[in-house]
């Protein structure tokens, strides 16, 4: 009973199928290359964006966001599990979430575990039914659609369900030859070596056949801050693709001390002052 009705619910995203057939679009990630670029290049580009990129104090300025993704389960119940602490406590991410993503005009696109507690006119729910197979070829949104797994994997699942024929990628830099561990909105950019070969002997390899996919279906390029690139996909420099320098921004510079503050409550644990 309660997957046919998650069926039902998931209806609603068919509108959506080849609705920009063979058109470009961007998607962005939350990586720290975010800071070194000038996102109002992008105002009259199709865009995907995800998690935390509505406290970027430019996206306002975006014409075409057609869709912000946060699959997280259970993200806007009213009182969450903290992943840390594993402690039951009030959601403070989701007012500060919300908050944000009320300035922007743009369809979200959540877990299905948040229907009761979301707007449903301008929200599109999204369910795996327990299958989390990395597989390119399961991005049906209304049937059989696997890569819930995280943000980049349900930003290209949605942009080959939208019809897109050209995908370019921005500050998803974990994908990158040398990754860069961090994200726009914190104050450092973390180099452990560490962590970095971690991502590399294994979130690499992970991703490598899924990407394979990708880049066999879509035309796929990767923008990486100068001197860095990326062998999994096809990549460019931001300085030769936008035809201008990088711009070097700090968080406070691209964030509100305001939204930082309230991130800084959320208990992340992030480095943001």
């Amino acid at each position: 009973m309660i997957n046919f009705l998650i069926k039902e619910i998931l209806k609603k995203n068919h509108k959506l199928r080849d609705k920009y057939k063979d058109q470009e679009c961007y998607i962005l990630g939350n990586g720290a290359s975010i800071k070194n670029y000038n996102l109002n290049l992008l105002k009259d580009k199709n865009v995907i964006i995800c998690n935390w990129m509505s406290l970027h104090k430019d996206i306002i300025n975006l014409k075409n966001i057609i869709a912000y993704i946060e699959c997280t389960p259970f993200w806007f119940f009213p009182y969450f599990r903290h992943p840390y602490t594993k402690k039951l406590r009030p959601s403070f991410h989701k007012k500060l979430f919300l908050e944000n993503y009320s300035k922007l005009n743009c369809p979200l696109f959540p877990s299905v575990s948040n229907f009761f507690f979301l707007n449903k006119s301008t929200t599109f729910f999204l369910h795996d039914f327990g299958n989390k197979d990395l597989n390119f070829k399961n991005f049906d949104i209304c049937n059989k659609f696997s890569l819930l797994g995280g943000a980049s994997y349900t930003m290209l699942a949605i942009a080959k369900y939208m019809g897109f024929k050209k995908i370019n990628l921005i500050g998803l830099d974990y994908w990158m030859t040398e990754p860069i561990i961090g994200h726009f909105y914190e104050k450092t950019i973390t180099k452990n070596e560490k962590n970095i070969n971690s991502i590399k002997d294994t979130k690499h390899n992970n991703d490598r056949l899924f990407l394979n996919q990708v880049t066999s279906e879509i035309d796929t390029l990767m923008i990486c801050p100068n001197g860095f690139k990326s062998e999994l996909v096809k990549s460019v420099n931001y300085s030769d693709f936008f035809q201008t320098k990088e711009e070097k921004n700090e968080n406070n510079e691209i964030v509100s001390f305001k939204n930082l503050e309230a991130l800084s409550k959320c208990g992340w644990q992030y480095d943001l002052f």
